[in-house]
């Protein structure tokens, strides 16, 4: 029994002492105390991560704070150094050189791909000007040319908006001969006048260049008009009415369609009254102008017949005293008894002797060519013209 409590009053003893130890060796706010240490190492060496990043940063912005000033990240105080103050400097040295106006190396006046610039005065200069259209031009009075697109080439093409003319007379002719609008030319008077075209090359230099014109009197040896009416019911081709003795471009266009058509080369009348037609001949960048004019009528009632091999070219002899048969002939074919009028161009040459029908007697004078022209009295649109030849 003793030997048992013996035994317990050790074990008690031995867990006393590991209690009284314990409570020496580890004291209530240990635990905290070990975790708040750890919390604090942890912080220092954060703060000391911190500080050495921080010092890379500040060593980066003090190596490009030369070059490219940038934005640091870490707020600094606002404190100015010289080196803000020649940052500044520059900056506005920068400003001023953007407000001012730029020198433009205008190079070579021959030069076309960079065009010379007054840059107080905005022009444009141009490198050269050339006239590709005839320099001299010849136009009838009271018609007009066309200058066609390309008539006149500029370089650089920024510079044409600068061109100018002026038309100047020649020769004593008189103050508004010509006029130039919408590069139409149109004659006014008689006379000989220039176009003189002027673009700056330079600011105190210009390239001229002009053309002349010289107004005429109506003599066209192109375009010969054959005849003056045309009468409604029937067509007649471009040779029956016009000779055209050129072979360039031409362009035919009729005024008053409501009278008068032209297609296919045919002229067709449609209704009585008088048609305006435009012919126009192209050459060289010019577009000439020429203005004609017919009657349309309706078809007479009555026609001359003549009765011949040729009705319309007669070859006799001189001497001969020949007898030409006629007769009137209504719009039914009737032979109709109406009084002429019979005409020789040369009674020199031909000699009208007698008119009574159905016969008219001639009387061949001489030699040479006379045409005989034949008129109905009661309607002088229905004549008859006859080449005679008398050898």
């Amino acid at each position: 029994m003793n030997k048992k409590v013996l035994i317990f009053s050790l074990y008690c003893v031995l867990i006393i002492t590991a209690l009284v130890l314990f409570l020496v060796f580890f004291p209530p706010h240990s635990a905290d105390a070990t975790n708040e240490t750890a919390v604090l190492e942890d912080s220092q060496v954060q703060e000391n991560e911190n500080s050495d990043s921080s010092n890379e940063d500040d060593t980066t912005l003090g190596e490009t704070d030369n070059n490219d000033p940038i934005d640091s990240p870490i707020e600094k105080p606002d404190i100015p150094t010289d080196s803000d103050e020649t940052d500044e400097d520059k900056s506005d040295s920068g400003n001023e050189s953007q407000d001012s106006s730029p020198e433009i190396d205008v190079g070579d006046e021959n030069q076309d791909d960079e065009p010379a610039i007054d840059t107080e005065d905005k022009i444009v200069y141009a490198t050269s000007l050339v006239l590709n259209c005839p320099r001299s031009i010849t136009i009838n009075l009271g018609e007009s040319v066309i200058l066609l697109n390309g008539y006149i080439s500029i370089k650089p093409e920024e510079s044409s908006i600068f061109l100018k003319y002026e038309i100047t007379n020649k020769y004593g002719s008189e103050d508004g001969g010509i006029s130039f609008l919408n590069n139409i030319i149109t004659a006014n008077k008689i006379g000989k006048y220039s176009i003189d075209f002027t673009i700056p090359k330079s600011k105190n230099q210009h390239l001229k260049d002009s053309i002349q014109v010289s107004v005429e009197e109506n003599e066209n040896s192109n375009i010969i008009q054959l005849v003056d009416s045309l009468e409604i019911g029937s067509d007649y081709k471009l040779d029956d009415v016009f000779q055209i003795n050129t072979s360039t471009d031409v362009r035919i266009e009729t005024l008053d369609t409501n009278c008068l058509i032209y297609e296919d080369e045919t002229f067709i009348p449609l209704s009585k009254g008088n048609a305006k037609i435009l012919i126009q001949l192209k050459y060289d960048y010019i577009l000439y102008n020429y203005s004609f004019s017919l009657t349309i009528r309706l078809k007479p009632e009555y026609t001359i017949e003549i009765y011949s091999d040729n009705s319309d070219e007669l070859k006799l002899s001189q001497g001969e005293i020949f007898p030409l048969m006629y007769n009137i002939i209504d719009k039914n074919g009737i032979t109709a008894y109406q009084k002429i009028s019979v005409v020789s161009s040369n009674s020199a040459i031909v000699e009208v002797l007698s008119t009574d029908h159905p016969l008219i007697y001639l009387n061949c004078k001489g030699r040479g060519e006379i045409i005989l022209t034949i008129t109905c009295l009661l309607d002088d649109q229905v004549r008859k013209e006859i080449k005679i030849v008398v050898e």
